[in-house]
């Protein structure tokens, strides 16, 4: 018996209106966290580290573990 699909926790129309809606505000996006509850906005510029950029920065804590 083949399974039911689950239902998405939401749809793309939920994440074009969340898009939009603080576009309109001109509120800059940070990011968008999908979690359980649905979806979060986080606003507002990214944080400036304090030398390289956190975006291009490919180093892994974990490759020094033994």
């Amino acid at each position: 018996m083949p399974r039911k699909p689950r239902n998405p926790l939401f749809k793309k129309t939920d994440f074009d209106r969340l898009v939009e809606a603080a576009r309109a505000k001109n509120l800059p996006i940070h990011r968008i966290d999908v979690t359980r509850d649905g979806l979060s906005l986080v606003v507002g510029e990214p944080p400036k580290s304090a030398g390289a950029d956190t975006a291009t920065d490919t180093t892994n804590e974990w490759d020094s573990v033994q």
